[in-house]
């Protein structure tokens, strides 16, 4: 093609990663993105960030802008290296640039250690209206395990006595349990209320806390069904599943966000809530990822 990044060798496929060999998504071109910014004058790793925004944000507006600072940088000479070219050193440099990005990719897992492979693309907003700027967005696809599932719906205040308040409640009861039965078995009466009330007081206790337990592994029990959920996620939005049970989470700040056991969880003003198990997010994207939720949320406490 006229316009698309340049074609590099064969050699080098095995040294790219995901996010770069995006650039073999569109046909190889004469000249590109990389070559009207900066050309001789950025690294290899540079460049090759430059044909993936290309990939990302192809248009007929930014063809014709490459086209035309093409043409400049041809007349103005701008960004074209002085002198002979080595071709071994040039693929030297190539080869050099992509081992080193190789080797730090282990490394950039420590961005994200709870990472399970799962793959996210970028996407972009085709939903945007025509006098908006369209964003790209990161596409994500998992599935909620049974213990994800219990941890969000503990979260999610389905039930107001848990916690401190499970243990406040716990210790009227305990206090009442032993009043009761200090009152039995100390009168000379043997009252059957007092030992009535003082079993009741335990029998408060067991289901204060065996209630929640039992109730919420039965709904996650039923909810995590294996089923794919689907999102999309914008600087601006989120778009959850498609066609008919499709819905969106809008990040404006009227939403609240909360972060637990390695799960983000955002709770709506409608009481809904839409977790995202930190597993699914790419280590690379982890941080921009994690940025757009912080910027269009708060937390929960405010």
């Amino acid at each position: 093609s006229l316009i698309g990044p340049r074609p590099l060798l064969v050699q080098y496929l095995p040294l790219y990663d995901e996010e770069q060999k995006k650039r073999h998504r569109v046909r190889p071109g004469i000249t590109g993105w990389a070559q009207v910014n900066g050309r001789n004058a950025i690294s290899w790793e540079k460049k090759f960030e430059l044909d993936v925004w290309y990939v990302d944000h192809c248009t007929m507006r930014t063809d014709m802008k490459i086209i035309v600072k093409t043409l400049r940088n041809v007349i103005s000479r701008e960004d074209i290296g002085e002198g002979a070219c080595d071709m071994k050193d040039i693929d030297d440099s190539i080869q050099d640039d992509l081992e080193e990005t190789k080797d730090d990719r282990d490394s950039i897992h420590e961005e994200n250690p709870e990472w399970d492979g799962s793959e996210s693309e970028l996407v972009a907003d085709d939903d945007a209206e025509s006098y908006e700027i369209p964003e790209t967005g990161i596409k994500i696809s998992y599935v909620m395990t049974r213990e994800e599932m219990v941890r969000c719906l503990y979260h999610s205040n389905i039930y107001k006595t848990k916690g401190s308040r499970a243990v406040f409640a716990s210790v009227l009861f305990g206090a009442a349990a032993v009043i009761f039965a200090v009152a039995y078995f100390t009168t000379n009466q043997y009252q059957p209320a007092n030992l009535f009330f003082s079993i009741f007081s335990l029998v408060m206790i067991v289901l204060i806390w065996l209630v929640p337990f039992l109730h919420i592994r039965s709904m996650a029990k039923v909810m995590a069904n294996g089923k794919t959920i689907e999102a999309e996620v914008y600087p601006d939005h989120i778009d959850i599943g498609q066609g008919a049970g499709a819905w969106e989470i809008d990040l404006d700040g009227n939403c609240e966000l909360m972060e637990f056991d390695n799960i983000f969880m955002i709770a709506l003003p409608d009481g809904r809530n839409f977790a995202i198990p930190e597993r699914v997010i790419e280590p690379e994207i982890y941080n921009e990822f994690k940025a757009i939720l912080i910027a269009g949320t708060k937390p929960q406490d405010e």
